[in-house]
């Protein structure tokens, strides 16, 4: 979608489970998978309304992710944009996202993969997402990787004592290179 010349491209990105290593601990650690059910038929590559049912499962979301980073590789790489490009996505796009009392935590790759390698590569095209927006952490977070600025500002859940402030994000789109 373009709006007053900014592109979004909208995903839920998912996870790749630290490259798959994190798949077996999220999965007995997180409750995604028992809340979450069905609804992901099509990425078992199932039409809707099959009778399939019960809890996701890492492999599903681990498809999920794969499939939407090609999506987004796609709209970057093979449809240049020449304004600003804000990307939304409900996963962190890197472990930069996560608040430093979890690192080492086995799960968490059930809430950021690492896509800094890719957006080096789009950077180095000169294609790279001007802010990418992310939420699923619980900790506010304010960052680069490379040209793009990488932006969380959760609410978190209500017994986490977090102030309820409403912060803008402003993109100037006259300062963008390509829209001069």
């Amino acid at each position: 979608m373009i709006l007053d010349g900014v592109r979004f491209l909208g995903a839920t990105l998912w996870t790749d489970f630290a490259c798959g290593k994190q798949m077996r601990s999220c999965q007995r650690m997180m409750s995604d998978f028992e809340v979450i059910h069905d609804g992901l038929a099509p990425c078992k590559g199932l039409a809707p309304g099959t009778g399939v049912s019960g809890s996701i499962t890492p492999e599903v979301i681990l498809k999920a992710h794969q499939d939407t980073m090609d999506w987004l590789a796609t709209q970057i790489m093979r449809h240049p944009h020449k304004g600003p490009t804000v990307v939304i996505t409900h996963h962190a796009p890197s472990f930069q996202s996560q608040h430093p009392r979890f690192a080492g935590s086995p799960i968490s790759g059930g809430f950021c993969s690492n896509q800094e390698h890719r957006i080096q590569r789009w950077n180095a095209a000169g294609l790279a997402p001007d802010l990418w927006i992310h939420g699923h952490v619980h900790d506010p977070m304010d960052y680069r990787i490379w040209q793009t600025r990488i932006l969380c500002n959760p609410w978190g859940y209500p017994d986490e004592g977090r102030a309820r402030e409403y912060h803008m994000v402003q993109v100037d789109t006259a300062a963008h290179p390509h829209s001069r």
